[in-house]
């Protein structure tokens, strides 16, 4: 192609598409992210769910055992605040355990 286009017409091709790429690309940030299991009772899963629908996390797995786990990420700054404001929510029918913290990306 750079035969046919020439210089000039090869740099304003390849700029197009690179132009067009940007403009869908997805923004994000990343930040720290801190991972937790949250274990429920199964009268309690229901409410787990809606804390986390209306809240800032994302569940990254569920598993249905003798309770019902969730294993959901948010940002660390963040996670102090979310974790008392569930407590409240469920009324201290929920065990938390810390697994580990990441890097994430968040979209803009």
């Amino acid at each position: 192609g750079g035969i046919k286009l020439g210089a000039g017409g090869l740099t304003r091709a390849y700029s197009g598409c690179v132009a067009e790429n940007i403009a869908v690309a997805e923004k994000v940030i990343y930040q720290m992210c801190a991972e937790s299991v949250y274990s429920f009772d199964y009268t309690q899963a229901d409410a787990a769910l809606r804390y986390f629908a209306a809240n800032s996390c994302t569940v990254l797995n569920t598993d249905y055992a003798d309770k019902v786990k969730f294993t959901a990420a948010v940002k660390a700054e963040d996670e102090a605040a979310f974790n008392a404001a569930l407590v409240d929510f469920v009324n201290g029918k929920v065990e938390i355990r810390k697994t580990r913290e990441y890097f994430s990306p968040f979209k803009i």
